[in-house]
């Protein structure tokens, strides 16, 4: 039955050579769920709780049953793979490394754990890499996420079903921040796919465009200021690109168009835009204004600000290996009580940066992890997109990959992603995907036709 299934399904699942040689039960099967994986995930990563870790989890699985039983013409690790490997393998060393020479404390353990889970990217990119599944399920499962988004956010803003403390912001299944970073960024990569829509039928354009229009308006409805930086910066990946295949006058026309779509939703009150961006503003006047630290602080912005100047603090006097993940709070309070910063400064466990975070936690080592972890992926897929050589499908993963950790560049200046389990396994699964669609050899390169 599953090779019938598997047989009629063709033109959907990988038809490379190597797939077609393998010809097994066990290979249809797992190409079946890949499909169901790439579906799933982006709904899983916002609107369902705990679907996420469950799928991770089961790709893991799989990733092990095909390296004790690999199939015929795997192939070896090259150079960009062993760059990568080494990318979240860093990381993760200097991680361990701090909690142990903090004392190996409970809170830094989980911390730890955090980072650890990072590993896993390599068995998730070990399965898509050997059971390839054809780019349209990559591209509809972002078009589907990002509009179910939009949807679910859109409804309980007008429904006004919030947990205590967020009322007025779209969450989906988790936090706020979390679901309209998320969400956003998921709209985003489905435009790298515009290509391959216009390829099936020229109506499928809109389908991307629309999702990057649900994207960031289930951001704006999530109120979630940090992510909208990401925006230009996203926005200027994508000008990049289509410099060189789209007239001038089709860029700026999307720019102003784009630019227009958020004007509006500034005048809309139900967005909450204007509300939250006077807000941030009257904050940050009054964090410069005030006379006594006692006086400064207090909002989720100037609290930051507060956070980030006692990590500087921090990081001066354990500049080497810094003071262990999970120690930062412990060491802002001595300078709360000192008088030298804020109460806000002490009020969470990590300094709701990433960078920031790494730099107080483990020294410069582990700033320097960081950075190599979003840089050299970051690298790869430049390079990739660059490529004359590489297939147009690959190209397209490419941009997709790019812009995933442009996002994630981003998204960490203002929190700390890596120490949050959704968010995790949200980076883990489509860094793997990404790097994952951009191997190919002229025996492997994925039909799209």
């Amino acid at each position: 039955m599953v090779t019938i299934i598997g047989s009629f399904l063709g033109i959907y699942l990988n038809t490379s050579d190597q797939a077609l040689a393998q010809n097994s039960v066990s290979y249809r099967v797992m190409s079946l769920m890949s499909v169901i994986y790439l579906m799933l995930f982006p709904l899983s990563s916002t609107v369902l709780p705990t679907a996420s870790g469950a799928i991770v989890t089961l790709i893991i699985i799989s990733s092990i049953s095909l390296y004790l039983f690999p199939l015929k013409g795997a192939r070896h690790i090259n150079h960009e793979e062993r760059l990568f490997y080494f990318s979240v393998s860093f990381i993760v060393i200097v991680a361990i490394l701090a909690t142990v020479l903090s004392g190996m404390e409970y809170s830094g353990m989980k911390k730890m754990g955090k980072f650890v889970y990072l590993l896993m990217v390599i068995p998730v990119y070990y399965y898509f890499r050997t059971v390839r599944v054809k780019p349209c399920w990559v591209w509809y499962g972002l078009i589907i996420g990002a509009l179910v988004s939009a949807i679910v956010g859109v409804y309980e803003v007008a429904n006004d079903i919030y947990k205590p403390g967020y009322s007025g912001r779209a969450k989906g299944a988790t936090h706020p921040i979390i679901f309209g970073d998320l969400s956003l960024v998921i709209g985003a990569m489905s435009l790298a796919g515009w290509g391959w829509f216009k390829e099936q039928n020229r109506w499928q354009v809109v389908l991307p465009v629309v999702a990057v229009a649900a994207g960031i308006l289930a951001s704006l409805l999530s109120q979630s200021r940090g992510g909208w930086v990401a925006i230009p910066f996203m926005m200027a990946v994508f000008v990049w690109v289509a410099i060189a295949h789209v007239s001038r006058v089709k860029i700026v026309t999307s720019i102003v168009g784009l630019i227009l779509c958020v004007l509006i939703a500034y005048q809309v009150p139900q967005t909450g835009l204007e509300k939250r961006l006077n807000i941030t503003v009257t904050n940050i006047e009054k964090y410069i204004n005030a006379d006594e630290k006692s006086m400064a602080g207090g909002t989720s912005v100037t609290s930051r600000f507060e956070m980030w100047q006692a990590s500087w603090s921090i990081f001066l006097d354990n500049p080497l290996v810094g003071v262990g993940w999970g120690n930062y709070q412990e060491n802002a309070k001595q300078l709360v009580q000192s008088g030298e910063r804020n109460w806000t400064a002490a009020g969470w466990d990590h300094p709701h940066n990433q960078f920031i975070s790494a730099m107080v936690s483990g020294g410069i080592f582990a700033l320097l992890a960081i950075i190599l972890l979003f840089f050299i992926p970051a690298q790869i897929f430049y390079k990739a997109c660059k490529s004359s050589q590489r297939s147009i499908d690959a190209r397209r993963m490419a941009l997709a990959g790019l812009i995933l950790m442009v996002g994630f560049s981003v998204f960490n200046m203002s929190e700390s992603f890596l120490e949050r389990s959704r968010t995790i396994s949200f980076f883990i699964f489509y860094l793997a995907v990404f790097m994952a669609g951009i191997r190919e050899t002229n025996t492997e390169a994925i039909n799209h036709k």
